[in-house]
């Protein structure tokens, strides 16, 4: 439904898979399309593939205004960033059939929301996301362990946030942090102070801890990752 993502994340492939630019289905495509596979497939249920789905309001109110008026009752799930909806846009989407949002938080430390490039506010980020499961929306919050500029500290408080989450109803997920080739991550990592311990791609796993930093060790960073998983299951 959507190419590549308005942020700019050090640690995203999305832009060296689908450019730079932001490219954008309309919201006639996007409904004509779910009313074609609905009929061909029997099926009320979808996932609207773009990383930030509600990044246009203007698309999303359209979007939602056309869904509403056909008799079919459908049931879906978008991805979004929490800078990137408002109340009343959960609100919107909820009436349509919206299921599940998941959200990219990434980090419980504001010191490295902005080192990493994801400029959101955290204080607003639990906000948002409390509000949309009060509305009976489920939401997915993940989280990586091991940005480049991450500490012991910093990832302490990373876990304390998603524990918080999770005792709020929010589903949390953890990954690892993997520098993928064409990201800033990877073509800066020398002077992010990043080591890839890697020997093939088949070891660029979301579950797998391939880097050290310039602040922690591999082993370091594999034990606060079990650690997070540890905590969250």
């Amino acid at each position: 439904m959507g190419r590549t993502c308005p942020g700019n994340c050090v640690y995203c492939a999305s832009r060296a898979l689908s450019g730079n630019k932001y490219r954008m289905r309309s919201a006639e495509n996007i409904i004509c399309e779910i009313y074609f596979l609905s009929e061909k497939l029997n099926s009320r249920k979808f996932l609207i593939l773009d990383d930030t789905f509600t990044a246009n309001k203007e698309r999303l109110e359209y979007f939602c205004l056309l869904l509403s008026k056909y008799n079919e009752k459908y049931a879906f799930r978008i991805e979004s960033r929490v800078d990137a909806v408002r109340e009343k846009d959960i609100d919107a989407l909820k009436k349509v059939g919206c299921e599940v949002i998941h959200f990219g938080v990434e980090s419980g430390s504001q010191e490295i929301i902005k080192k990493i490039g994801k400029n959101i506010n955290l204080s607003w980020a639990k906000e948002i996301m409390c509000y949309a499961n009060k509305q009976n929306i489920h939401v997915v919050a993940s989280f990586i362990i091991g940005h480049f500029c991450d500490t012991e500290r910093t990832i302490q408080e990373t876990i304390s946030l998603m524990e918080i989450l999770r005792n709020s109803g929010i589903e949390v997920s953890v990954a690892g942090c993997v520098p993928f080739p064409g990201t800033p991550l990877y073509e800066h990592k020398d002077k992010l102070g990043i080591s890839i311990h890697a020997h093939s791609w088949q070891e660029y796993d979301f579950s797998n801890m391939i880097i050290s930093t310039s602040y922690l060790s591999q082993e370091q960073l594999r034990e606060l990752l079990f650690s997070a998983v540890t905590k969250i299951s």
